[in-house]
């Protein structure tokens, strides 16, 4: 009857740790989903990045801008007051305030050449970077389908050894199934292991003499003394 109960043990815990198995690679899965989004809100911040650059530019450029009109119109200003001013001091005075001015507006419309011109570089790398992340939204898009869509097999290959558990199941006495569901929980996945030469196959400690004796009779249930799981000889 103890052999009978072993053989059906070991062909349920052969289902029951592919079950095991298959739960821990989907309870991996949310991480995995995690680490993709991850990847993609990392290309996101970078191409954000590109676009607070250009916003920089574009700022930069319009201040300069905003100066030079700023300084044109104080110039057209100081030309309007050159026709009354009365003495050559005060009109030499505001021209050489003029040619001040003048030589600055220079230096700001050389200023905003170089600004223009970084403005369609940034430009640029921005439609690169759009297409980057274009590239990265799909790659992780298709990534996470597989993902799901390995998620969606396993949960239907677990259906499908849980129905197949059932039916083997019910040829084990109920107290007996309930231990070997215990152990099972307990010890990831693996309630019945193989006597390797004299070592548990769970644990691997080396077993008495005559723990091996009487697994290898094979006509009573041995647990091991350290991890607690049934032991059977591979021999039977």
């Amino acid at each position: 009857m103890v052999k009978e109960d072993l053989k059906v043990l070991i062909e349920l815990q052969g289902i029951d740790y592919r079950i095991y198995q298959l739960k821990n690679e989907l309870a991996a899965y949310p991480d995995r989903l995690s680490q993709i989004d991850e990847e993609y809100k990392n290309a996101e911040t970078a191409f954000n990045q590109y676009t607070e650059n250009l916003k920089n530019a574009e700022l930069a450029r319009k201040e300069k801008e905003i100066a030079l009109k700023t300084k044109e119109d104080t110039i057209a200003k100081y030309e309007g007051q050159l026709t009354q001013i009365k003495t050559n001091k005060e009109y030499s005075a505001l021209q050489s305030e003029i040619k001040s001015i003048q030589a600055d507006n220079s230096i700001l419309e050389d200023q905003i050449l170089l600004l223009m011109d970084e403005v369609d570089a940034k430009k640029e790398e921005l439609a690169d970077q759009k297409k980057q992340l274009e590239t990265v939204k799909s790659a992780c898009d298709a990534k996470k389908k597989d993902i799901e869509k390995e998620a969606e097999e396993k949960e239907s290959i677990i259906t499908a050894l849980e129905t197949e558990r059932g039916g083997i199941s019910g040829q084990v006495e109920g107290r007996l199934l309930q231990q070997y569901e215990r152990i099972l929980k307990n010890k990831r996945g693996l309630a019945i292991v193989p006597m390797n030469g004299r070592a548990c196959g769970g644990c691997h400690i080396n077993l008495p003499p005559q723990v091996i004796n009487e697994v290898s009779a094979n006509d009573m249930l041995v647990f091991c003394e350290k991890c607690g799981r049934i032991l059977y000889s591979k021999e039977e």
